[in-house]
């Protein structure tokens, strides 16, 4: 006789927002009424939840990282246009040798826990440089500059390869046909969001201290934006057992 599947298992088969057997009664009184935004969005009612908590992470991630984007062009050019060939190599090299080390990770931590300590360890990364921009002296600014580059180019591949990979691992496959287009507006969303909040404050900065304080400040709120990104993908890995 086949032995019944536990909880988690149960929830990994049939996708994240499933109800158990006890609720299963509920929510089938519960499916002809679904609350508009399920409807407005083409969703199940159970699934609104996780999509939404979901779509938030994604949003805080891209708003995260089209804060810092400005910031690394900014100093990738600040040693010159001829020199960007030689970050543009050094990205390369660097990911190349992350890959290996990010393969190994993956394969031996679940996903669960290993996308929050991901995006915690690139929050981790970006206070380092908060601080170098603060404390270090001005000989060093065109290096930390440099660093930054290679180390946000290499942020957003990782950052978001990560994020689909869970959600893959977290949705069917008819769900993701209705759960992904959902996701990626709300990364559209925080991409936009990003972009227009750090055109606001560079154009309303009118303090006397040097533009790389500004860069730091910046940097410290896509910091505070990782760690809440971080926190909804927690949550969500906690509630729905997803990966």
């Amino acid at each position: 006789m086949t032995q019944p599947l536990d909880q988690n298992e149960s929830r990994r088969a049939n996708g994240p927002g499933r109800p158990s057997a006890g609720r299963e009664r509920s929510v089938d009184r519960g499916e002809g009424r679904r609350a508009w935004p399920a409807r407005t969005l083409g969703l199940e009612q159970r699934e609104l939840k996780p999509v939404f908590v979901a779509a938030a992470c994604f949003f805080l991630l891209l708003f995260s990282y089209f804060i810092i984007r400005p910031i690394r062009d900014e100093m990738g050019v600040a040693g010159g246009i001829r020199n960007l060939k030689w970050l543009w190599l050094g990205t390369l090299c660097v990911m190349l040798a992350a890959h290996p080390v990010y393969a190994w990770l993956v394969g031996r931590v679940p996903r669960r826990r290993f996308v929050p300590l991901l995006y915690r360890f690139f929050g981790a990364n970006l206070a380092v440089f908060f601080g170098l921009l603060m404390l270090a002296p001005p000989a060093w600014e065109m290096w930390i500059g440099r660093a930054f580059y290679v180390w946000t180019s290499v942020f957003n591949l990782f950052a978001v390869t990560v994020f689909w990979s869970l959600m893959s691992d977290g949705f069917t496959r008819e769900q993701a046909k209705r759960v992904f287009g959902v996701l990626a507006v709300g990364g559209t969303l925080g991409a936009l969001a990003g972009s227009a909040f750090t055109k606001w404050v560079a154009g309303t900065y009118a303090g006397p201290g040097t533009i790389h304080e500004l860069h730091a400040w910046l940097m410290l709120g896509s910091v505070v934006l990782l760690e809440a990104s971080a926190f909804c993908m927690v949550w969500l890995t906690r509630r729905f057992g997803m990966a």
